[in-house]
């Protein structure tokens, strides 16, 4: 690599990071895998050499090959891509202030635009279904007279996640059903 990039690249990584942005081992190890990436895609798709990567090489076409390079060949989704992205145009923008030689080819890069994701609809029961779910389920926690509590939360989840709502069972949301139904179960037995 050309002393620019390199150099740049190495202080972005250990210092400015480091030092200036105080960002936790895990954000670095994340910046460091990405250029990880980036270079061997230049020297073994690309076929670059080492020393022939520098600001003048590493264009805005080249950077955008590689998003899609890694989105389609390494299967990673969107949002991994963008992220990617995102630390590129961080390490850009850091070079912006650095390196003004090589400023159009570095505006061209933080030109870049993130991809566009569609995010999951969250998908909801209909009242019809919240109505079966709810009556099975309390028929499990009033039906039953088990007074041990652990025993009970097991036999919830077991129903819970080999029932047809096994696409809706989450365990947060399972103990604050849970909660209510004991509470309702212990008010039905009282009454009796």
């Amino acid at each position: 690599m050309n002393r620019d990039f390199s150099y740049y690249l190495s202080h972005f990584l250990k210092e400015y990071l480091v030092v200036e942005r105080q960002c936790s081992t895990h954000t670095i190890r994340s910046y460091k895998n990405t250029f990880q990436q980036l270079v061997d895609y230049l020297v073994n798709i690309r076929k670059m050499k080492l020393n022939n990567i520098n600001f003048n090489t590493v264009t805005r076409e080249i950077i955008c090959d590689f998003l899609s390079y890694i989105e389609e060949e390494k299967k990673i989704s969107i949002r991994t891509r963008n992220q990617r992205l995102a630390t590129i145009k961080s390490f850009y923008q850091y070079c912006a202030i650095e390196e003004i030689n090589n400023i159009d080819n570095i505006k061209k890069v933080l030109s870049i635009k993130q991809k566009k994701y569609i995010k999951p609809m969250q998908e909801y029961l209909t009242e019809e279904e919240f109505l079966i779910f709810y009556t099975d389920c309390f028929k499990i926690v009033a039906g039953e007279r088990i007074l041990d509590k652990n025993k009970k939360t097991k036999d919830m989840e077991e129903y819970l996640k080999n029932s047809e709502f096994a696409n809706y069972y989450d365990q947060e949301e399972h103990k604050i059903f849970y909660n209510e139904f004991y509470y309702q179960r212990h008010m039905l037995f009282k009454c009796k």
